[in-house]
């Protein structure tokens, strides 16, 4: 009884949260710096909406040992992570200019291409 009452509880901002995806497109802006085709995800939003809740049910169900396991590695991710890949990112040197900037760049480097 308990666990129905909590999984409708759970469900009421999933399914507001579909709601709200749905009314958000997909990000166009590569097709506005000079790039064709690309990838979208069909079924935005509701493919992965549904890989949320098939997951979380699969996290649910696993048992404590397990869940110590996974914790112990994504603690050695982490780690990695921060004391090794931060420090040897390809980006690590990247400039990251604003989005209104990015249309005269594309600009001004086309033009020296030609």
């Amino acid at each position: 009884m308990v666990g129905s009452i909590l999984c409708g509880l759970a469900g009421v901002p999933v399914l507001g949260s579909l709601v709200v995806l749905a009314y958000i497109g997909q990000d166009n802006a590569r097709h506005d710096f000079g790039h064709a085709g690309g990838f979208q995800c069909p079924f935005v939003p509701f493919l992965p909406v549904a890989c949320i809740l098939v997951n979380t049910y699969l996290l649910v169900n696993l048992g404590l040992g397990t869940w110590f396991r996974i914790s112990t590695w994504m603690l050695i991710g982490a780690l990695v992570y921060i004391f090794y890949g931060r420090s040897h990112s390809s980006l690590k040197g990247a400039v990251y200019v604003p989005v209104a900037y990015a249309q005269e760049i594309y600009q001004a480097s086309s033009n020296h291409q030609a």
